[in-house]
């Protein structure tokens, strides 16, 4: 593992492979990342490159957990905050890409110095609004009716298109751009500052 030092402008993406001073530095985080969520799907929300990348989290849960991308740590003021698998984004199964309308992005674009909850909240904000605007899009999931009752009544499948989010604020991942990186940061462990365990 490696680690990042950065400040809150910076945000994720600057990796080097200095080694962490150890694994104790570990002991002190919340596993709280891709591989105990209960969503369906994720959403980075890449303000540099202006898109936000979706996919499912199941299957990218697995890829980090079998090690096939690199876990990293990332360090703010010196400080461990955070360990995850850095995520190429093209090699992430069934990641789509989706251009943020311009007024959106506009809008919403963390300012120079914007903490950690406050780039979070807009990330939402950028979801939220696309999802208003039928952005997204979502896979229907459907059952075949089996019931002859049913089916005599008109009806042949069940369709449902339920799904739920995990929204992340990826500021400069993303496609490799000028100002992207070409990766997504899939968190395992953070330090928690709301003290949730």
């Amino acid at each position: 593992m490696s680690d990042v030092s950065m400040s809150q402008d910076d945000f994720i993406h600057v990796f080097d492979d200095t080694p962490l001073p150890g694994e104790d530095d570990e002991t002190t985080l919340i596993e709280y990342g891709i591989q105990k969520e209960k969503s369906r799907l994720r959403v980075h929300v890449c303000f540099d490159v202006g898109v936000v990348y979706i996919f499912p989290v199941k299957e990218a849960a697995e890829d980090c957990l079998s090690g096939k991308w690199d876990l990293k740590a990332v360090k703010v003021d010196g400080n461990l905050t955070a360990t995850g698998w850095v995520a190429p984004v093209d090699e992430i199964r069934g990641c789509e890409c989706i251009p943020i309308p311009g007024d959106i992005l506009r809008r919403a674009y963390p300012p120079p110095g914007a903490g950690f909850s406050d780039m979070g909240r807009r990330a939402e904000s950028v979801v939220n609004g696309m999802i208003g605007r039928q952005l997204f899009f979502v896979k229907f999931y459907g059952e075949l009716v089996i019931s002859k009752e049913r089916q005599l009544d008109g009806v042949d499948f069940d369709v449902t298109a339920k799904f739920s989010l995990q929204v992340k604020c990826d500021k400069s991942g993303g496609g490799k751009q000028p100002l992207g990186t070409g990766n997504l940061f899939l968190q395992r462990k953070e330090r928690n500052q709301n003290g949730y365990t």
